[in-house]
């Protein structure tokens, strides 16, 4: 299979400005930029792919090259990640069978939940796919903690039997009936910042307009969803090393915090 891997990288982050280039310390000191982290994680994929930085800033581009990265510029005009991808995969003007969007704020994403897409995205039904995994104990507490603070942390999402997505939400989903006792953090998905498209359905969705829901939660997998477009989620196991995305300036010591008791 041809397979494309693209970081969107965005400087005017509504929530975190600058956000790829914010210094992130690794275990022994040393700080990196959140968009060098990222790439380097992408770059230990097991398997045949082109892999390429997407963004709009000269800044970024910069800092890119700096790390020998492959970077492309794409318009300022894309409203969200996915936009971002389609413009990159119209610019390089190739065939690809997958594109995988691998979001430039998860540098401490398993590459196993890559792997999982792509397989998926051997059925023939597939055409879009993002992983999911059951929260632990800790995650839910973060979690919980960012909706007290009244920060946008992670996204939750719900499924049909056939892990056909139903929704995506940063509210915390499924409401849950009954005193706090009774709830069980694995009783909720994490939505992981993955996902694989078909060349075909990523050229389609560039064409949509954003629909009410998407603008509302802020979530552009919601585009999909509401032009009926199934998203096939996979279910990954967890490979028991804390996982966080940089949402928020406060998360960048949540992913230190991760990155200094680990092996990073």
């Amino acid at each position: 299979m041809s397979i494309l891997v693209v970081i969107p990288a965005r400087y005017n982050s509504s929530r975190f400005p600058g956000k790829p280039l914010a210094k992130i310390k690794s275990k022994s000191g040393h700080k990196t930029t959140l968009i060098e982290m990222t790439w380097r994680a992408a770059s230990k994929l097991k398997f045949d792919h082109k892999l390429v930085v997407a963004t709009d800033d000269l800044r970024i581009e910069e800092e890119c090259k700096r790390f020998d990265a492959e970077v492309i510029q794409t318009s300022k005009l894309c409203r969200n990640g996915t936009e971002r991808v389609a413009e990159t995969v119209s610019l390089i003007k190739e065939k690809f069978d997958v594109i995988i969007n691998f979001q430039g704020d998860s540098p401490l994403l398993p590459l196993e939940y890559v792997e999982l897409l792509v397989h998926e995205m051997k059925n023939k039904d597939t055409k879009v796919a993002t992983p999911l995994i059951k929260m632990n104990k800790a995650m839910y507490n973060t979690a919980m903690r960012d909706k007290e603070m009244n920060l946008i942390g992670p996204t939750f999402a719900v499924c049909k039997k056939n892990l056909n997505a139903l929704y995506f939400s940063k509210s915390i989903i499924p409401f849950s009936i009954g005193s706090k006792m009774q709830i069980r953090p694995e009783q909720f998905y994490f939505h992981v910042g993955l996902y694989a498209y078909s060349q075909d359905i990523l050229d389609y969705y560039s064409k949509l307009e954003e629909g009410d829901l998407e603008k509302k939660e802020g979530l552009e997998q919601l585009r999909f969803l509401e032009n009926d477009i199934d998203i096939k989620c996979v279910v990954a196991e967890d490979k028991g090393m804390p996982m966080w995305e940089v949402n928020n300036p406060t998360d960048i010591a949540i992913v230190e915090k991760i990155v200094k008791s680990g092996s990073l």
